[in-house]
């Protein structure tokens, strides 16, 4: 019976949920094992791609981006379809403030989730 009832809310999946978990997928296969993320649901996505992951930061003060990103190692940030309005306002409002900080490395079907590498974190001195 248990079984049934994943299957069905899999059938039953919103499309942005489908993106977002697309997105982890894409982050565990192609990112490098000590990889850190910033997300707005980083339990959600911990779980699926199997990166330490931190919450977004809800604001858009660059100096508190700096400060999470130095003290969490942060090297990627992802950028959900989801709804939410922390996502738009802080998420995406940051990265397309400050496009130089970051690299656009995975885009999803829309509803669209970006998964973007932070320059000068580890992903930034690996290549």
């Amino acid at each position: 019976m248990a079984r049934d009832a994943v299957l069905d809310l899999r059938r039953r999946q919103d499309p942005a949920v489908a993106r977002y978990l697309e997105a982890a997928r894409w982050i565990g296969a192609h990112t490098p094992p000590g990889a850190v993320v910033m997300a707005r649901k980083p339990d959600l996505l911990h779980l699926h791609a199997g990166r330490l992951v931190t919450d977004l930061r809800f604001t858009l003060d660059p100096a508190a981006w700096e400060a999470a990103r130095a003290r969490d190692g942060i090297t990627h940030v992802v950028v959900d379809g989801m709804g939410f309005a922390g996502t738009k306002a802080y998420a995406q409002a940051f990265v397309e403030a400050h496009p130089a900080l970051f690299d656009p490395v995975f885009e999803t079907a829309p509803p669209a989730t970006r998964v973007y590498a932070w320059r000068g974190g580890a992903a930034g001195r690996a290549r």
